[in-house]
């Protein structure tokens, strides 16, 4: 695993079609501690970190639907309330946005992908907020 100066990496050993071991990667970058520090209840930090492992490869993007919430509440032992509550409270914090029918969670926090993709889609959004101040 390569040491990186910018972020921390979990490997995880995964096998393609081919039957070939290949790994991918789920990258959590070094933010200031305040913006962790926003995180005031452990639940929202424990849902977050299930949102970020099941996040599309390389887009960052999510479904979470009635039966992703349900999978969540169980695995991390909580009620679906807790669990909606947490996910409204880590979009006002900036760490998942909400789109129409999806979310898509902060690629300067975590990024499940190559650092090619996630270059791509932080310029996207950058050139997306500035062509809406103009």
């Amino acid at each position: 695993m390569e040491n990186l100066s910018n972020e921390y990496q979990f490997s995880m050993d995964c096998w393609s079609d081919e039957g070939l071991k290949v790994e991918q990667y789920i990258s959590l970058y070094k933010i200031p501690t305040s913006v962790i520090l926003k995180i005031k209840k452990y639940e929202d930090l424990k849902f977050f970190l299930f949102i970020a492992q099941e996040v599309q490869y390389n887009t960052n993007i999510i479904l979470i639907d009635a039966i992703f919430r349900q999978r969540a509440a169980n695995s991390l032992k909580l009620d679906k309330y807790r669990i909606s509550k947490s996910l409204k409270r880590l979009i006002s914090l900036g760490f998942i946005a909400k789109g129409e029918t999806i979310y898509r969670v902060n690629p300067y926090i975590v990024f499940r992908g190559q650092r090619c993709q996630r270059n791509k889609i932080i310029s996207s959004m950058e050139r997306n907020l500035i062509s809406k101040m103009y």
